[in-house]
């Protein structure tokens, strides 16, 4: 809500002070936000962001790129994660951090989110019907798992592009089961009997424990790169990577070690039993036809 003559004098600027309290009204998930109470300064810039975020969504300046995740046993590439730029028209390429976690609080995640996941499942199908056997991951957010238009909006896309639903897994972090535990159950139940696979996104960084997850229908965790960072030489990382490889195998669960860069993590990963890497150490995030051109030149030198 935006008052005149206290939040404006004009409509330009009220209807500018109103879009602000919107965007914090839905931040907070709240049915009302007073522009007063949000400084004009920053909702200028914040506005202005949301503006050019539905602008690239219309106008295709978003972009996936996907990165390689390593099957250590096999030596082989049999996934990867969809992570989204922003080619920005004036200030170039503009990574995820500087823009998701704005249209999360804003709720414009809600938007992004069917954009990114309807391109994967198209990517992964036509690299199916290819004979590339990777599986593609997209991530949900806390808003997307909110959804109740979720499963039906996913059964649909895969449906449409004839995707084998195994060949998608969606991933979700910590926090987004968190919220409204209840609901988010229900839709990875409902997710997991479409066959789709589903990961815990930045497993350690959040509260939940292995003693939740258990009771969730997932089929993998990835562990947050800051403990796989230097695993090889940091005691305290290694006996955490190392009891949730144990704990995960006694579960069933595949282990995916995130933010891997250096030969020696790789070496210690593999020595552990770990099942996926993910991380420059593997590859860099590529555009989908570098990707595939790399996935199939580093797989046939496996089966080479």
């Amino acid at each position: 809500m935006a008052l005149y003559p206290r939040d404006g004098g004009d409509s330009t600027t009220l209807l500018r002070r109103a879009g602000l309290a919107l965007a914090a009204a839905k931040k907070r998930h709240e049915a009302l936000e007073f522009a007063s109470d949000w400084p004009d300064e920053a909702s200028h810039a914040q506005l202005s962001l949301i503006g050019e975020m539905r602008e690239a969504l219309q106008h295709g300046d978003f972009v996936v790129y996907y990165q390689p995740k390593l099957h250590l046993a096999s030596g082989k590439i049999t996934a990867a994660e969809a992570l989204i730029r922003w080619r920005h028209p004036d200030k170039g390429m503009i990574a995820p951090m500087q823009f998701i976690p704005f249209a999360e609080q804003t709720g414009f995640i809600r938007d992004i989110t069917p954009w990114v996941v309807q391109q994967v499942i198209a990517d992964a199908a036509q690299w199916t019907r290819d004979g590339v056997a990777v599986v593609a991951s997209a991530n949900l957010s806390t808003l997307d798992l909110r959804c109740q238009g979720l499963v039906q909006d996913v059964a649909r896309m895969i449906a449409e592009a004839g995707l084998p639903a195994q060949r998608l897994c969606l991933e979700i972090t910590e926090s987004a089961l968190m919220d409204q535990p209840d609901l988010a159950l229900q839709h990875l139940q409902d997710l997991s009997r479409l066959g789709l696979k589903l990961s815990i996104d930045d497993y350690g960084t959040g509260q939940s424990s292995l003693a939740y997850v258990k009771t969730l229908p997932v089929n993998e965790l990835k562990i947050d790169r800051a403990f796989v960072s230097a695993v090889d030489r940091t005691p305290r990382n290694a006996a955490i990577v190392r009891s949730t490889l144990v704990l995960c195998r006694e579960l069933g669960l595949a282990v995916v070690a995130e933010g891997a860069e250096t030969p020696e993590e790789l070496a210690w990963l593999a020595a552990n039993h770990c099942d996926l890497v993910q991380g420059y150490g593997v590859a860099k995030p590529m555009l989908l036809a570098d990707f595939l051109a790399w996935v199939k030149a580093f797989n046939s030198r496996v089966s080479a």
